[in-house]
C-alpha cells in the first residue's frame, strides 16, 4: 500500500542513507516545493550490531552504530530545525530505546547511543522552547523484527534470542 493512500495525503518518500552528510544536504535541497514544509519528523533509523561484551567487540561495529544512531539523527534534524523554525512550527520523534537507560550485557555502545538520543531530545526540547517545535523520544523495549536480524547477522541467532520470553513484535 502506498503511504499516501494510507495517509489519504500526499506523502514524499524518499530512501537515504542518514550516515551520508552529503546525501542528507542534498534530499532537503532537492525536497520537491509542495514537500517544503515539514509538519513532522520521525528519526527511526536505528542499529544495533552484536552482543559482545565491550572487549571483543569490532570497533567498526562501534562506529556504524554511532554513525548511525547519533550522527545520522544530528544531520536529518538540524536540517529540519531550519525548515520548522521558518514555519513556527513542528513536531520531532526521536526513536530511543530503554537500553539508553537500562544497562544490559553487549549492549554497551549501542545502549550508549540511545541514551544520546534521550539526552539530545531532552536538550532540543530545552533549545527549542517558544518556538512552536514540540519533541519527543519515544523508548521501546526489545522487538523482535527484522533489527535483530541486522544485529546478529543471522536469523537463526536473532529467533534464539527471544525464546522463553515476550518482545514487542511489528
Amino acid at each position: 500500500m502506498r503511504l499516501s493512500k494510507a495517509l489519504e495525503k500526499m506523502a514524499y518518500v524518499k530512501s537515504l542513507d542518514v550516515t551520508d552528510k552529503e546525501a542528507v544536504n542534498k534530499f532537503y535541497t532537492e525536497l520537491p516545493a509542495e514537500y517544503g514544509s515539514i509538519d513532522i519528523l520521525i528519526n527511526s533509523a536505528g542499529l544495533a550490531l552484536g552482543m559482545n561484551p565491550s572487549q571483543e567487540t569490532d570497533i567498526e561495529d562501534w562506529e556504524r552504530m554511532v554513525d548511525t544512531n547519533i550522527k545520522g539523527l544530528l544531520y536529518i534534524t538540524r536540517k529540519a530545525i531550519d525548515i520548522m523554525k521558518g514555519q513556527n512550527s513542528g513536531l520531532i520523534i526521536n526513536l530511543g530505546s530503554v537500553a539508553g537507560s537500562v544497562p544490559y550485557k553487549g549492549g554497551n555502545v549501542y545502549g550508549a547511543t540511545k541514551a544520546f538520543v534521550r539526552q539530545f531530545s531532552r536538550n532540543l526540547r530545552t533549545d527549542l522552547f517558544g518556538t512552536g517545535i514540540k519533541v519527543t523520544n519515544i523508548e521501546p523495549g526489545a522487538a523482535e523484527t527484522e533489527f535483530s536480524i541486522v544485529r546478529f547477522k543471522d536469523k537463526q541467532m536473532a529467533d534464539d534470542y527471544y525464546k522463553n520470553w515476550r518482545p514487542l513484535k511489528s
